[in-house]
């Protein structure tokens, strides 16, 4: 791992999430840190996705429509089309804090032995109503306990070494959902 995380791709699949769409790019666009590539990955939605995304003027979105295949399959185009070594997952449905990227990225700078990080999670209905807060295990063995559980990393908070990833086969594309715990499993 290099001393300096940098190039950093924000990646976000969607299928038909609209109603959310604007606000999960907003909490990217917004972020304190500002460099970087944000690929939304549109795996074949048939809502108002592709009006959303296109009337969003930022230079840093890619926007990339492909026929529906699920998310394993449009999450590991978005790996092969990004340019970033890191990857910063976030969903269409979810909300990132502005100060995400840029606490990450202080993280790994002074963790390198780091390949996989995520945070924190808050689960809500609406603005006034959180459901539940998730603390996930913060060491190695604590994590591997509770994967035998349930999945204790909220992929919207993940940020990941994208060669890593990829060197161990990416995202299992028989998963239609659950692609995430499955990955972390392995």
């Amino acid at each position: 791992m290099s001393d300096s995380i940098k190039n950093i791709t924000v990646l976000m699949p969607v299928y038909n999430d609209s109603e959310f769409l604007r606000s999960a790019v907003n909490s990217i666009l917004n972020q304190t840190y500002k460099d970087f590539e944000f690929l939304i990955i549109d795996d074949g939605s048939v809502d108002e996705t592709g009006e959303i995304i296109n009337s969003i003027e930022d230079s840093r979105i890619i926007y990339k429509k492909i026929s529906h295949k699920g998310i394993a399959a449009a999450l590991n185009y978005g790996l092969k089309t990004s340019s970033g070594d890191w990857i910063a997952r976030i969903d269409a449905d979810d909300l990132n804090t502005p100060d995400r990227l840029k606490s990450q990225i202080e993280f790994l700078n002074k963790n390198s032995e780091y390949d996989v990080i995520g945070s924190r999670s808050v689960y809500f209905k609406n603005k006034g109503k959180i459901l539940f807060f998730i603390k996930p295990p913060e060491n190695d063995n604590e994590i591997k306990k509770m994967l035998n559980l349930h999945n204790p990393i909220n992929h919207s908070s993940v940020m990941f070494n994208k060669r890593k990833v990829m060197s161990d086969g990416g995202y299992d594309e028989n998963f239609k959902c659950y692609e995430d715990f499955e990955l972390w499993f392995r």
